[in-house]
């Protein structure tokens, strides 16, 4: 398989994992007050049930099905679904197969190997 120039452009960018929320990042920049990552998580792998106080998070799914809990409710996600989640209320994702999205937060918030700043964690 040939690699393209947007592949090979994203190449460039860090990739992180944190094993404790079952996410891999990739930071693509802070735009404005906003972060910008690339998000993959694998098959039946959901992320910790969590919120963050002062952000409001957009995902732009491209590639993968799941759920996605935003407050109480549980929504299906699908490639071109977006799905906002509002500062303080709590979500999670619950990929059913191995997603890709887009995931901004403003204010931004970063990403490390212990997962994103800004959260709490929600014990289940």
């Amino acid at each position: 398989m040939n690699i393209g120039k947007i592949a090979l452009a994203l190449s460039q960018f860090p990739e992180l994992y944190s094993a404790r929320v079952n996410e891999f990042v990739m930071h693509v920049g802070n735009f404005g007050n906003s972060s910008f990552n690339l998000v993959y998580m694998e098959i039946d792998k959901p992320n910790k049930l969590h919120y963050h106080p002062h952000s409001t998070s957009t995902f732009f799914i491209f590639q993968g099905e799941g759920l996605c809990l935003n407050g109480d409710v549980w929504l299906d996600y699908h490639p071109g679904d977006v799905i906002v989640v509002q500062p303080g209320v709590k979500h999670q994702i619950y990929p059913k197969t191995n997603t890709l999205f887009l995931s901004t937060q403003n204010p931004q918030h970063h990403f490390t190997d212990q997962g994103w700043t800004n959260t709490v964690e929600i014990e289940e």
